[in-house]
């Protein structure tokens, strides 16, 4: 499993396989931008999103194309490590969140 920003190091991880042939879970972290415009698509590959990431999905949006200032700065501390924690648990349990 992996859990990564929104880089180009998180679609490598997703299209990496694990050991034993198959992909292990990944988890994407989107705080800025869209969660849907820059994920995969794989089945294996998750979103973890901020409300400014979801609204930027909604409204297929772009926060420097759109020049949308968010009310906050957001960054990776938008997501509270015992949130991760339960998203991984739930992937490792094989339970889609």
């Amino acid at each position: 499993m992996s859990v990564d920003n929104d880089t180009g190091l998180t679609h490598l991880a997703a299209m990496a396989p694990g050991r034993d042939g198959t992909s292990p879970p990944d988890i994407g972290l989107y705080a800025h931008h869209s969660h849907s415009k820059w994920r995969t698509g794989l089945p294996h590959h998750h979103a973890v999103a901020t409300d400014l990431s979801d609204r930027m999905h909604q409204g297929d949006l772009c926060p420097v194309r759109d020049a949308i200032t968010p009310d906050t700065n957001i960054h990776m501390d938008a997501f509270p490590p015992a949130a991760l924690a339960q998203v991984c648990i739930e992937l490792l349990n094989g339970v889609r969140p």
